[in-house]
């Protein structure tokens, strides 16, 4: 082992709430926690303005100035639960489609700005799912730089993280999480390392907010930031807190994105969309889209290389429509594998090779109104926290929820910690961290964390992936705990390769946990998808799949929501 790379003595820095992760709730909780009087610690595990989904935010969906006079807010609260398969958790809900407006409100007055018309009004849509038109654009006049993203979540971003430099909040570019301090059953903080030098970083805090976005890594190809390993699930998850909907993600239906008038096409040049009752339209669902490309697949209609056919020509003989859209095509060759295969093509004279995308994942830590988890100390916002929509969410209301229960967390760890002494804190409980982590990776002998992500990766894509069935996903499991056996240790020296074998280790825990809710669930609802369960089951599983860890074992449990405000089917 590397003694004077990972042996070094930890630094110890100390806040009032500590906050996990650099996106959009990351964000909105650090300001939120500042202004009420919070010293605040934020660490990113990349470099701060180029992690997390935000970046990614399409358009936004709230009942404001721009809606029709018949919307309403529960009109819309009923859209998204609805579309949900009814297991929303309705309370946060609620509060999604109530503080909505507010958020958009408070945006605008730090300098966002809108698609607008010609006459400078906002310029609203309807989006599959929606009854009415409410969804709206985020627009950018700002000059930035991230390598990677839509302008709207850009958009987003810019502004979020030029409000917390203005209240020059403490930030750790560079710094990933390890685990979780906890003592009595109570979170303390965190042990961090810095991943350019591999030394370590003790994070005492009264309050620990984790904002780490998805696990959607497990899965290529996907559209999520390379650093959504699944981090802030498994330390909570192994410190004792609840995790909720793990079974389901979200998927898109093309690596390069799509365009209206676009047509998919099989590895036989055949049109298909059609033949599953769906079609490529603003009406259309982008559940119901993926559902018929990946039946197709499954019925072999994909290439050898697990892709098929876009043509995009159409679309793309609108010089405005061809500009934005080649940029983003581009881009997306730069990290992912299925678009790079379209290196040298120009997606207007020739077709495109294209694949369905893992998206964000529904599932994650159970959290209630105040964004708690059910470890005192212990808060999550964003794409981390799970059970507020149910199994699938309507386009538009990503970007809130960052918003929404970014600022909540902000709020109530704060407010938590103003209640909490300064912690006495055992020195050799941190150094005990220290040395498990450390035990993890060894500098010549263990497995190269690389191939073990393939591994993840492979096996989720052939059993785990949009359409599932009990044989597959019996089989990835197996396959998934093999890897897991086989590979207890990590190879590697540096930072940065010790903080990918941490990623091993979460990749491989949230992929046993999705693959384990997905057997349980024996029905289709929502984004999940069973072929051997095509139907939805409301007399055995109108229920949540609430992920507990007992003594090391893994038990799941099945949780009724309380339908206080959208009743099922009516």
């Amino acid at each position: 082992m590397n003694n004077s790379i990972i042996d070094t003595k930890p630094t110890i820095l100390s806040s009032d709430v500590l906050i996990i992760g650099g996106g959009g709730a990351a964000c909105r909780a650090a300001i939120e926690a500042y202004d009420q009087g919070a010293s605040v610690q934020m660490i990113v595990k990349g470099n701060f303005g180029n992690s997390g989904c935000t970046l990614y935010v399409g358009t936004s969906a709230a009942v404001g100035p721009w809606a029709m006079d018949e919307d309403s807010n529960d009109i819309s609260l009923k859209d998204l639960v609805s579309y949900g398969g009814f297991l929303a958790n309705q309370d946060l809900a609620r509060i999604l489609i109530d503080e909505t407006l507010d958020r958009v409100t408070e945006m605008a007055d730090w300098g966002i700005e809108f698609l607008r018309d010609e006459n400078g009004d906002i310029i609203p849509h309807k989006s599959a799912e929606h009854t009415y038109p409410r969804n709206f654009t985020f627009t950018s006049s700002r000059s930035s730089n991230h390598e990677y993203g839509s302008p709207p979540g850009i958009a987003m971003m810019d502004v979020l993280i030029e409000q917390v430099r203005a209240r020059e909040i403490s930030v750790l570019d560079n710094v990933a999480l390890v685990d979780l301090t906890c003592i009595d059953g109570k979170v303390i903080g965190a042990l961090g390392i810095d991943i350019q030098s591999g030394t370590y970083i003790t994070l005492r805090s009264k309050a620990t907010v984790l904002a780490t976005g998805t696990y959607s890594q497990i899965f290529s190809p996907t559209t999520v930031s390379v650093g959504e390993t699944g981090d802030g699930h498994s330390a909570a998850f192994t410190s004792g807190a609840d995790l909720i909907d793990m079974e389901c993600s979200q998927f898109v239906a093309s690596t390069t994105s799509h365009l209206l008038g676009a047509t998919f096409i099989n590895a036989r040049g055949e049109a298909f969309v059609e033949n599953y009752g769906t079609n490529v339209s603003p009406d259309v669902a982008k559940e119901d889209l993926v559902y018929a490309i990946a039946k197709e697949m499954k019925a072999g209609g994909a290439t050898k290389r697990g892709t098929l056919f876009l043509d995009l020509r159409e679309p793309l003989r609108d010089e405005a429509v061809a500009s934005n859209f080649l940029k983003h095509f581009r881009q997306r060759m730069k990290y992912d594998p299925v678009s790079a295969i379209n290196k040298d093509i120009d997606p207007r004279t020739t077709l495109v090779e294209t694949s369905p995308a893992a998206h964000t994942t529904i599932g994650g830590i159970r959290i209630n109104s105040r964004c708690e988890t059910n470890i005192s100390g212990l808060y999550a916002a964003g794409s981390v926290a799970g059970g507020i929509y149910g199994l699938a969410r309507p386009e538009g209301y990503t970007s809130m929820i960052t918003l929404v229960f970014g600022r909540r967390a902000g709020v109530f760890a704060s407010n938590y910690a103003n209640h909490q002494n300064d912690q006495i804190v055992d020195t050799s409980l941190e150094s005990e961290l220290v040395r498990q982590s450390k035990s993890l990776v060894s500098n010549k002998s263990g497995s190269n964390p690389d191939h073990v992500k393939a591994s993840v990766r492979n096996v989720l894509r052939e059993f785990g992936w949009v359409i599932k069935d009990e044989a597959g996903l019996k089989k990835g499991l197996e396959e998934i705990r093999k890897i897991s056996d086989a590979n207890s240790t990590f190879m590697g020296s540096s930072g940065k390769e010790i903080v990918n074998s941490f990623e091993a280790k979460n990749m491989l825990l949230t992929a046993e946990l999705l693959l384990l809710g997905s057997l349980d669930r024996k029905e289709s609802r929502g984004a999940f998808f069973r072929d051997d369960y095509p139907s939805t089951d409301d007399d055995n599983y109108l229920c949540n799949i609430v992920y507990k860890r007992d003594n090391g074992t893994i038990t799941l449990e099945h949780n009724v929501p309380d339908f206080k405000h959208v009743t099922p089917y009516i």
